[in-house]
Formats: C-alpha cells, structure tokens, sequence
C-alpha cells in the first residue's frame, strides 16, 4: 500500500492518493487544484478507480467531478452527503471566494457505515461519524485511517457548519475512543497522527463535555 499526500488550496486541504500493490488507486478528498493532483495520479501511474470522499463540503470535493472525468472513476460518499455534493451552493455561500470553482457532482456509490470496498489487495471499510457534517466518515484500509475533518492532531471537527451537530459529534467521538489498533491517522487538513496519540492526548477525546465551535 502506497499513500502520496498533497496539500493543496487556500485552506490547507490534504489530498490522498491511495495506492494498491496492481496500481490500482483511491484519491481522497480532491477539493483544489484538479491538475495537480491529475499530474501526480500520472507520474504514479495509478489507475485510479474510486475518488473516495470522507464528506460532501466543497473543500474536499470540489474538484471530484473533474477526477471522474479525467479517470472515469467512481464517486463514493456517505448517502446523507449527497445532496451537498450534488448542490454545493447549500454549503458554500459562507464561503465566498474560496468557494470558487467548487462543481456539483453524483455520488457513483452510496456509501453507508459498515461498507466495504475493494481495492487490489486492500480492503476499505466505512465507519459513519456525523457531527462535522451528516455524513461524515472514517476509511480505514489496513493500519491506517483517513479522518477527514471528524478528527485531528490535538482536535476534532468544527459543528457550526451547515449541518453540523454538536450531540452527534461527541457520540461519533465516543465511537472513535472505542477503537483498538496501531493505526496512522491522514486527516483532512494539518499533519498526520496516530489514534493512540490521540486516545493519550487529543483534549476533545479525553472530555465530552465541551462545545465545538459553537
């Protein structure tokens, strides 16, 4: 397994290309900068079958149609995501500018907690975490997880967004303490971490008696 990070947009949005042993891909996230990611899916030669997206807010998904074009992969998103990746505008208007270029796109594949999708030899599996939005998931494959904006280095995911929910947050985070393994952590913004560390550290996990953002 192969995993390329890109750091892209005016927000600081990772991208991950995720990579089997045949070469065939994932990329995560592609909310900026469509051309540098395609350039980087060609100097890996990865044949890239799924744009797997943790959530449906512009800055992760923004450029996926544009992915599925080029590649003619398949758009995956959590089902109570979709209508905002279908109508970004339900999301973006309090974003301005850094909302330009964000495109509307269909979820190929109607992702739901528990799924599972194959990728080469590896397998993908969804963990369903609202909060940050309705949507929100985990992708664990193998020893690692892309957390998308549920959790981060020293924090957690912001719920003052559309569809952000407070209550849900702290259920989703629950969940998340109740997990077990050595697992990397590839969040949507900021530097990578481990689970461990945050079950030993992160404020948010070791208290649920907080509001976030709110």
């Amino acid at each position: 397994m192969t995993i390329e990070r890109l750091t892209a947009g005016p927000i600081g949005n990772n991208i991950y290309i995720l990579m089997a042993a045949d070469g065939s891909a994932a990329v995560i996230d592609p909310g900026f900068e469509a051309g540098r990611i395609l350039a980087e899916i060609k100097r890996l030669n990865a044949k890239v079958q799924y744009v797997l997206l943790t959530h449906g807010h512009f800055d992760h998904a923004g450029c996926a149609a544009e992915i599925k074009a080029a590649t003619g992969a398949q758009i995956a998103l959590h089902e109570a995501d979709c209508p905002m990746l279908k109508e970004p505008a339900m999301f973006t208007r309090a974003f301005g500018a850094l909302a330009a270029g964000a495109q509307g796109a269909e979820a190929d594949i109607i992702l739901h907690d528990g799924d599972t999708l194959p990728l080469g030899e590896l397998t993908i599996r969804v963990l369903h975490l609202p909060g940050h939005s309705p949507g929100s998931c985990f992708f664990l494959v193998g020893d690692s997880i892309f957390s998308g904006d549920v959790l981060f280095k020293g924090c957690v995911g912001r719920t003052d967004l559309t569809g952000g929910d407070t209550e849900a947050m702290k259920r989703s985070i629950r969940k998340v303490n109740g997990l077990t393994g050595d697992y990397k952590v590839y969040p949507g913004h900021d530097a990578p971490t481990t689970l461990r560390e945050e079950q030993r550290t992160n404020p948010y996990l070791l208290s649920y008696d907080y509001d976030i953002y709110d």
